[in-house]
């Protein structure tokens, strides 16, 4: 079944997966995690270990599987991607929204931050969703 991903930037990708598929990559099973590794590989959207992705309004885990999620024929998937850790960052406006924060407020609490993301995820998908 062909699925579409988005961004937080509003880009749109096709990208066909099996209703088996999963999250992460394991040999022994498929999940979430080989969704996140093709769009790794195919569409070149950061390494896996930093995309979260986003499908009805929740996180999904690596060991979902496509089915267990009701991922059904031509619904989207909303990934987001975090920069990583010592890596070079993709750019991506949640990476843009958190240096933007961080540097605008820095006299501003860990949770008042954390609650400033969670009100722009929440309208990105807001805007992405109509």
């Amino acid at each position: 079944m062909i699925i579409q991903i988005k961004t937080l930037q509003n880009n749109k990708f096709d990208l066909e997966v099996d209703a088996n598929d999963t999250v992460r990559t394991e040999i022994t099973k498929h999940c979430v995690a080989q969704i996140k590794e093709r769009i790794h590989s195919e569409l070149d959207l950061g390494e896996p270990e930093n995309q979260k992705l986003i499908h009805r309004g929740k996180i999904l885990k690596d060991d979902q599987t496509a089915q267990s999620i009701g991922l059904k024929e031509k619904d989207f998937v909303v990934v987001m991607v975090k920069k990583g850790k010592g890596k070079k960052a993709d750019e991506t406006e949640s990476t843009n929204t958190e240096e933007a924060t961080t540097s605008s407020t820095s006299s501003t609490t860990t949770s008042q931050v954390e609650k400033l993301k969670t009100n722009k995820l929440t309208k990105c998908i807001q805007n992405i969703t109509k």
